[in-house]
């Protein structure tokens, strides 16, 4: 095995390692980025809703011009 390994296993063990100083940092990060996906999945589900109900007004738009045509006004 190569001399480097014991390394970067300590370095890759140290990643996961919250100093007790950090833990109020690493909590409020934690909370910034669970909010950020929030407002993420809000605001994609308005886009959703805002676009299907693009597709019914066209949908009823095209019904009352085939029943206006259908009479013969």
């Amino acid at each position: 095995m190569p001399a480097t390994l014991p390394s970067v296993a300590r370095a890759v063990a140290d990643t996961d390692f919250i100093d007790d100083g950090m833990a109020p940092q690493s909590a409020m990060a934690m909370t910034y980025v669970s909010a950020a996906n929030s407002i993420g999945l809000v605001m994609s589900n308005a886009a959703s809703a805002q676009q299907r109900g693009q597709v019914v007004a066209a949908a009823a738009l095209s019904k009352v011009l085939a029943l206006i045509i259908a009479a013969g006004a």
